[in-house]
């Protein structure tokens, strides 16, 4: 496996790992308000040594190209300035752009997985003609705004395309419980193929081993849920 940054548009660059063997199944991994980080990194290449073509794009390349840091109250700050300047058009110009990437590479199928912001990324994502599936770890604010203005994301239920996996932490002192059961409504009332899981005890975070909320057990619980979602939708099992 090999893993490197690489060019993609304009100023976007991607963090791309290749697996061992060529693949036609890639996904595309969207950061949380920390850029594209040591976690991040880590998920990208997780995943492309399980056997997927796998890319991460700095969703902040207009703001802040490059930016990496840590889960301390400043860097949350400098994250959430960047968060702000988001549009949710640049954010599918940005995806639509690994995935031409990943069709290029020789992908037929194609899926996401996201985390806090960039759970809202997959989500968004989902509405893509193909996006063939979408992850979404604790996705925030899904049901309270759309990056850069109008109606909340959730009231794009009925756009969506993809099959939708949203993964939540019952103790969530960020996504409340009420926004969980509305975004699960809307799936519902939208027919959209999806789950809905609140993992017992976990709070915001929970899959960051490198954060203090971080939940093994919940973690390992919601890969598992992912794993499944990739191998029967994208046609190649780990």
């Amino acid at each position: 496996m090999t893993a490197d940054w690489i060019q993609l548009a304009g100023t976007l660059r991607g963090f791309a790992a290749h697996p061992k063997r060529p693949t036609r199944a890639g996904v595309v991994v969207l950061q949380e308000i920390f850029g594209v980080n040591a976690h991040i990194r880590e998920v990208t290449t997780q995943l492309a040594s399980m056997g997927y073509l796998t890319i991460a794009p700095e969703l902040f390349h207009r703001t802040g190209p490059g930016f990496d840091v840590g889960y301390d109250a400043r860097s949350v700050a400098e994250g959430r300035r960047h968060r702000e300047a988001c549009t949710a058009d640049g954010m599918l110009a940005d995806i639509s752009a690994c995935v031409q990437w990943l069709h290029d590479q020789g992908c037929q199928k194609v899926a996401s997985v996201g985390f806090c912001f960039g759970g809202h990324a997959a989500w968004l994502a989902g509405t893509l003609p193909d996006m063939a599936a979408c992850a979404c770890f604790y996705g925030g604010g899904i049901g309270r705004y759309r990056p850069g203005g109008g109606e909340p994301s959730v009231a794009l239920a009925p756009q969506l395309k993809a099959r939708m996996l949203m993964l939540y932490g019952e103790k969530d002192d960020l996504i409340p419980a009420a926004e969980v059961e509305q975004i699960a409504q809307a799936l519902q009332h939208a027919g959209v193929r999806s789950e809905v899981h609140l993992l017992a005890g976990a709070g915001h975070g929970f899959a960051c081993d490198a954060r203090e909320s971080y939940n093994a057990y919940a973690a390992n619980m919601a890969w598992l849920k992912v794993f499944r979602l990739l191998a029967q939708e994208l046609g190649s099992a780990p």
